[in-house]
Parts: structure tokens; C-alpha cells; sequence
């Protein structure tokens, strides 16, 4: 015997197909759109929104670590400068500044590790030095050129190193510390100020049971 279909089960099922086939063309259009201007530009505004993923807060004690560590490191430098260069404030580049705040708050990312603090710093000086020796007075040339040289450099040579764009911009654009040191620059003070403070970065980040520092030495 044959079972009669439920008239609300027909129309649930053409309802259902009716569904199905606008989300199918609502697919379609928007398959095609995903190349268009408008796609585009909502992609690219979307990314000024950020996420809503958090990064993880260092805890009191590892807060603690960074301060002291960062402390040290240029109280140190400072001294130095005025037992050795009478207080010509040479070993106190702006960079550094830069390069302790990322050896003692992260010391476990790649721009902490002493290929990256020590190389990076030594040929952005290097690339700052010959930027300006190229072109000279020149700031609207030589400042940008001594940046984006060290940026290829570091990037070629896998030193990667944020602070050693400030520290071939002191270079390029010919401030006091760089044309003092002329040729030696790239040594003393960046080379110099610099290994003093990954060693006490050494020193002072392994004091701590959370931290490991370097992760490699190479």
C-alpha cells in the first residue's frame, strides 16, 4: 500500500531546495567578487581592526628582570663613557637603548640572539659610515640610503636587528658621534658598547629560573 506524501513535508523539501539554491548563487557572486575593488577594500580595512587575540603579559617577576637587566646595562655603558671617554656621551647612542629593551624584555626572540644584537648593530654602522662617505652632506639622500642599506644587509646576512636602523641613521645623517669617529665607528662605540651589553644581558637574563639566554650563539 502505498504511504501518501505529508503536504507540509512537500513544501519543507521545495523550501528547503529554494534554500539551497540562493545560498548557491549567493556563493557564486561572491566567488566572483573575491578579485573585485569593494573585496579588496574591505580586506584591507579589516586589517586596521587588529584580532581579538591577546598577547601574553609577563608576569610581575619577569617584569622585575627586564627593569633591573635594562638598569645595569646602561648605568654600565654610562660609567664606562666617563671613565674612558670623559663623558662625550659616545657609548650612549640612542640604539642601544633599543637593543637593551629587546635582550632583557625578549630575550628569546631572534632579534635578542648575539648574531642579530652584535652583527646587525656592527654592519648597519658599517652601512650608515659608507652611506655617508658616498654621498656626504647630502641629508635627503644619505639618511634614507643608510637605512635602507642596513635593512638589505641585515636582511642578506640574517642579522636582523631593529635598533641597527637608528644606529646607521646616526651615521648617514652625519650626527656629532659619527663624524668624531670617523672610520673607527662601526668598533667603538657601536661594536664595543654593544657586546657590553649582550654580556651583561648574558649575565643578568640567566639569573632568572624562567629565562635562557643566548638560545644559540650563532
Amino acid at each position: 500500500m502505498l504511504m501518501k506524501r505529508h503536504p507540509n513535508n512537500t513544501n519543507a523539501t521545495i523550501s528547503k531546495a529554494l534554500m539551497a539554491r540562493r545560498l548557491a548563487r549567493r556563493g557564486q557572486r561572491a566567488h566572483c567578487d573575491l578579485r573585485g575593488p569593494v573585496f579588496r577594500l574591505r580586506v584591507y580595512l579589516r586589517k586596521m581592526c587588529g584580532n581579538s587575540a591577546h598577547d601574553s603579559s609577563p608576569g610581575p617577576l619577569d617584569t622585575i628582570w627586564s627593569c633591573v637587566g635594562a638598569f645595569l646595562g646602561i648605568f654600565i655603558l654610562t660609567q664606562l663613557d666617563a671613565i674612558l671617554f670623559t663623558g662625550d656621551q659616545l657609548l650612549l647612542l640612542g640604539s642601544f637603548g633599543a637593543s637593551g629593551l629587546i635582550i632583557f624584555s625578549a630575550p628569546h626572540s631572534n632579534f635578542a640572539q648575539p648574531r642579530s644584537v652584535i652583527g646587525g648593530q656592527i654592519l648597519s654602522a658599517c652601512a650608515g659610515a659608507a652611506s655617508y662617505a658616498l654621498i656626504g652632506d647630502n641629508l635627503m639622500l644619505a639618511a634614507p640610503l643608510s637605512v635602507s642599506l642596513a635593512f638589505a644587509i641585515m636582511q642578506a646576512s640574517g642579522t636582523m636587528h631593529p635598533p641597527g636602523g637608528a644606529t646607521a641613521l646616526i651615521a648617514g645623517s652625519g650626527q656629532h658621534i659619527a663624524l668624531k669617529m670617523g672610520v673607527f665607528y662601526p668598533l667603538i662605540p657601536v661594536g664595543a658598547g654593544v657586546t657590553l651589553l649582550f654580556l651583561i644581558g648574558v649575565l643578568i637574563n640567566n639569573l632568572s629560573r624562567h629565562r635562557q639566554y643566548p638560545l644559540r650563539w650563532f
